[in-house]
């Protein structure tokens, strides 16, 4: 049974979190991509589970340690061991050692969690993100980004910008998604655009979003516009009567108050801080026991735990592989429901950016009277106007004067004809703007709502499709290709980086070209055939690290036919300096400012680098 989030519950849950367990070591993390499943146990007792698949999303605490948790391993002070990954079984895990949960935050204004992890006394080593939106739930690992001490991973302000950069790079991915970052990439913040999200909002600018809307479009404009509204709680405040009732029901649900319910939806119990005005909402003491209240109604652990299915479903059906066929559908969905969500985005840009430049063409250009104006005092001086002039001035018909432009090019009877002109298209303009903006902020807003939805329920209904403008057979084929074979295989170097190396003649193009950055590192085995090797690195100013760049260049040399020499010239430039030359063959290319390596093949490194599947 699942549990929806908000920021509003995000925000609670990550207090809860904190309060319980802030200062307490932490031992390990637990991760199990087959069932969506993490696991974070304390060394004082007690475990937090997170079941983030799109039909559970329960954050439970157990007194149990999991049973799959390794044995305490040698690892450096503060982090976990280079070689880092343990599997068992279907877990892998990264151990810990000395190390403390700091803090438990939240995004502001987003469903996301951070739990931050340090030494005691020392600055932060990692931070866990839970991602809660229930079409994109997932968990990443953060470290450190090389030559960075960063803070908090929660924005100081709400000025962030969308997209924005963090110190943070990604050390481990719950499932890791085509499209989406992964490994060694930097953490982007999600984008901050409500109004009211470290302060409630004023009333002056509550009034300002609402007020002169009908009813049936407050709703959209609410969600659009104003902080820790959500489709959970939005209808509860707007249906307290006029908009200052509606402020206050919305002040009081800002409040903060320490109440904790367990509310009865048509997708199962849900815990939530407001009763949200049902009658048949049940008191809780904590929204952890809420989640736990509603695992109990589904048997959420025997369902999704990593143990691997169980003999028996919770109804008593035996588990046979259409049940493991389900769980491969739903992951295609998810591809498909992301592939609108982005259709949905680019559209709501294009539209935002037609709204804009439509404004603007209606408030700034000049009346037609006035352009008709010009044209007449022209004709009616053309002798007193030189031509190849580029602006003249003179007597207008009410007794001043005015300054009117000129083509130096033309005559000053085709001047008058051009001003002509330019008053019929302002006329026309005039004419059909303001329905043209009417009609596009509809759109607009009509692409919101679904968006809205889409990323609240993650069920795609025809007509957010039809806005997506995406056609269903293109959904299965986005989804088909999101499970298709990459063109490289993946390793990753001892500082993290990634390191993508291609398949094929055909698939290095598709690597250098469609699968990498233009400030990558790109490498090549000189003068021989062979793969080509791409570092991925963003770093314009700076070269990648020595170690890293050694390592990729022994990939490479390994990937040629000077794999069995004992030393190896490997060329590497940044991959905006390699072109394809016209009609050259698959994986024939051009680099430029190109300079060379001399590297060992070393065998053994391929399997120390390699990734976990």
């Amino acid at each position: 049974m699942a549990v929806r989030y908000d920021s509003t519950l995000t925000a609670a849950l990550a207090g809860e979190i904190e309060a319980r367990f802030a200062g307490k070591p932490v031992t390990a993390l637990g991760l199990c991509p087959e069932s969506w499943t993490l696991a974070l146990p304390f060394a004082a007792g007690g475990t937090l589970w997170c079941f983030l698949h799109p039909e559970a999303g329960q954050i439970l605490l157990s007194s149990d340690a999991p049973e799959a948790l390794p044995p305490r391993l040698p690892v450096r002070r503060g982090q976990a061991r280079t070689s880092g990954v343990i599997r068992v079984g279907d877990w892998r895990w990264i151990p810990f050692r000395r190390l403390i949960l700091l803090e438990a935050r939240a995004l502001p204004d987003e469903r996301v969690l951070a739990l931050t992890l340090a030494s005691e006394g020392g600055p932060p080593r990692y931070t866990l993100l839970l991602e809660l939106p229930r079409n994109r739930r997932n968990a990443l690992l953060l470290e450190p980004a090389a030559g960075t001490t960063p803070g908090s991973v929660v924005p100081a302000d709400d000025t962030r910008l969308e997209g924005e950069t963090t110190a943070w790079r990604i050390r481990a991915v719950l499932r890791e998604r085509p499209g989406q970052a992964g490994r060694g990439d930097r953490y982007r913040l999600p984008a901050g655009r409500r109004v009211g999200i470290r302060e409630p909002v004023p009333a002056d600018a509550w009034t300002s979003v609402l007020a002169g809307l009908p009813p049936s479009e407050r709703r959209g404009a609410a969600l659009r516009h104003l902080a820790y509204l959500s489709p959970l709680n939005v209808e509860h405040v707007l249906t307290a009567g006029d908009v200052d009732a509606q402020y206050r029901r919305y002040l009081e649900l800002r409040s903060g108050r320490a109440e904790r319910w367990l509310l009865r939806r048509a997708w199962g119990l849900q815990p939530y801080v407001s009763r949200l005005g049902d009658p048949d909402a049940a008191g809780i003491p904590s929204i952890l026991d809420g989640m736990e209240r509603s695992a109990e109604d589904e048997d959420v652990r025997r369902r999704f735990e990593c143990a691997g299915p169980p003999a028996e479903d919770a109804d008593g059906t035996p588990v046979t592989a259409a049940h493991l066929a389900g769980a491969a559908a739903s992951e295609a969905e998810a591809a498909a429901t992301a592939r609108i969500a982005r259709a949905l985005g680019r559209r709501r840009k294009r539209l935002a950016r037609r709204l804009s430049s439509l404004r603007s063409e209606l408030e700034q250009g000049e009346p037609p009277e006035r352009l008709r104006e010009a044209g007449h005092l022209l004709l009616a001086r053309l002798r007193e106007v030189p031509r190849g002039v580029a602006e003249i001035e003179l007597p207008d018909f009410e007794g001043g004067s005015r300054t009117i432009d000129l083509d130096p090019r033309l005559t000053p009877a085709q001047n008058a004809e051009r001003y002509y002109e330019a008053a019929a298209r302002r006329q026309r303009a005039l004419e059909k703007l303001p329905a043209l903006i009417a009609g596009t902020e509809r759109e607009l807003r009509d692409v919101e709502a679904a968006l809205d939805r889409l990323n609240e329920t993650g069920e795609v209904s025809e007509t957010i499709r039809q806005l997506a403008g995406v056609r269903p057979e293109a959904i299965r084929e986005g989804a088909a290709g999101a499970r298709a074979r990459l063109p490289y295989h993946r390793f990753i170097s001892s500082g993290g980086l990634e390191i993508r190396v291609g398949r094929s003649s055909k698939e290095n193009d598709r690597l250098t070209f469609q699968h990498s950055a233009p400030d990558d590192v790109w490498l090549h085995a000189q003068s021989v055939p062979g793969a080509h090797v791409v570092l991925r690195w963003s770093r314009r100013d700076q070269a990648p690290p020595e170690r890293d760049l050694r390592e990729a260049a022994v990939i490479a040399a390994l990937h040629s036919d000077s794999r069995h020499s004992g030393v190896v010239a490997v060329d590497w430039t940044r991959r905006k300096h390699v072109r394809k030359p016209r009609k050259a063959p698959p994986g024939s290319v051009a680099p430029e400012r190109v300079k060379t390596l001399f590297v060992e093949t070393d065998r053994s490194l391929l399997e120390r680098l390699r990734p976990e599947p």
